[in-house]
């Protein structure tokens, strides 16, 4: 007697579930210079949520996998996190080939492929501007600064260029767009001013350099590089001997602030957003690791990882080897619980982590 086939199938693997879904279409999102395949999938249902875009990371993947669209794939979620393809099932006769963009869709110069990554060469691109504009608004968690509505047609009209400009805008700069009216122009103004200091890492990870998150940015405060001059004043090659460095991102690191200092320094010139200095309030945590997943119920992630910088610790975005915590309000077995039992990692709740720093 033969089963019925099921119509869709689950394979559990230790890091994560997976299953089973069809590419129906690839997009490129364009992030800075960066152009990376993105594809639309037959809505599933994993780990909690509906999904119907996965990650598909870079053109070589694309050719390894050899995915086309119609492909039968199966999907995960690292980390818990970001949907991606992991192996491709079967590809029917009539799937089509996955074409790669070949130029620049602002500035028109070729893009250039070198396989684990797809970008447009051109420093002076337009779009690389624009795309620091978008990643400062973000990174300070500006409320109501709409790209939409407000940075693109701001950008576009010539009327902001480079981070500093924002800090010279009036309402009337923002209510002569259309849809933007003087209630939601004065919200997002009074947000964006309301954020007087930040960390050395934060302002550097929205200046959005090439491969330099806040977390990397971060490390080179810790290495010792504490203010914008010593990062500034560091060479490659001794960026290149902290921990998570590379020499070709301790090499876009140090061209990038290079490039970019005159800017840095114009927007701290507007005597409107300050540098904090870097400084540990206490050492109740003494270099102990914690990574936080899941809903916190007193605070944001990002709030709470502050905290554990501010006490001493060390705060983690992945269950990662030697991980001293994991702070989690949930009892399911998720991806980073399962990693974080396996290996011996305590796991608390957020109320065992307020008790920890008093």
């Amino acid at each position: 007697m033969k089963r019925a086939k099921p119509t869709k199938q689950i394979a559990f693997k230790f890091h994560a579930e997976e299953i089973e879904t069809t590419i129906l279409d690839v997009e490129w999102s364009i992030s800075g210079s960066n152009y990376t395949p993105v594809a639309i999938v037959e809505p599933v249902h994993l780990m909690g949520s509906n999904v119907s875009r996965a990650s598909l990371a870079n053109p070589n993947l694309i050719k390894e996998l050899k995915i086309k669209i119609g492909s039968e794939v199966f999907i995960s979620k690292r980390g818990d996190v970001i949907p991606k393809i992991e192996r491709v099932i079967k590809t029917p006769p009539n799937a089509k080939e996955i074409i790669l963009p070949t130029e620049c869709e602002v500035c028109k110069t070729t893009l250039v492929n070198e396989g684990t990554r797809l970008y447009c060469p051109n420093e002076e691109c337009p779009k690389r501007a624009y795309y620091r504009l978008v990643r400062w608004i973000k990174k300070l968690n500006i409320k109501h600064f709409s790209e939409k509505l407000m940075i693109k047609p701001l950008f576009v009209s010539g009327k902001v260029k480079i981070i500093s400009d924002l800090y010279n805008l009036r309402v009337i700069d923002l209510t002569r767009f259309e849809g933007v009216k003087e209630t939601s122009a004065k919200k997002a103004l009074d947000n964006l001013f309301a954020v007087k200091k930040i960390s050395l890492a934060k302002f550097i990870g929205g200046f959005a350099i090439e491969n330099i998150a806040e977390d990397l940015a971060q490390r080179i405060v810790d290495a010792g590089f504490d203010t914008l001059d010593k990062m500034r004043n560091a060479s490659a090659h001794q960026i290149s001997r902290i921990d998570g460095f590379a020499d070709i991102t301790a090499y876009q690191f140090q061209k990038g602030i290079s490039k970019l200092y005159p800017e840095m320094t114009d927007v701290l010139g507007t005597n409107k957003i300050k540098i904090m200095e870097v400084k540990i309030m206490a050492n109740k945590l003494d270099g102990a690791s914690f990574c936080f997943t899941g809903k916190l119920e007193t605070m944001k992630r990002a709030e709470a990882e502050q905290m554990v910088k501010d006490n001493g610790g060390v705060p983690k975005s992945s269950v990662v080897k030697n991980l001293t915590y994991l702070v989690t309000n949930s009892a399911e077995q998720t991806a980073k619980l399962k990693k974080a039992q396996a290996q011996g990692t305590k796991v608390i709740t957020e109320n065992n982590f307020l008790k920890m720093i008093g």
